[in-house]
């Protein structure tokens, strides 16, 4: 039976949500003029697949659900633009 491990008990776990953060900021303004849920179902998929072997099924699908949720609303902020009265 595998062990449960809380992801942010994992060793390296901070480099790794920094890892996410940055990816969540690139892959946002790259996508901010494009047609991206194709890409972004095929990024979810692939980033599971990655995750799986470290952090079980049920996890990585989470994980991976979220990261894209992530860029998701990043990008449709960037593709707002500024908000009004906002400081940059």
């Amino acid at each position: 039976m595998r062990k449960s491990v809380l992801l942010r008990d994992m060793p390296g776990f901070p480099q790794f949500a920094r890892q996410l953060t940055d990816s969540v900021a690139e892959l946002s303004l790259a996508l901010a003029g494009e047609n991206y849920e194709a890409t972004l179902e095929q990024t979810r998929i692939n980033l599971a697949k990655k995750l799986t072997k470290d952090l079980g099924a049920e996890a990585a699908t989470e994980l991976a659900d979220a990261f894209v949720a992530a860029v998701a609303g990043r990008r449709r902020e960037i593709a707002a633009g500024p908000t009004p009265g906002a400081l940059n």
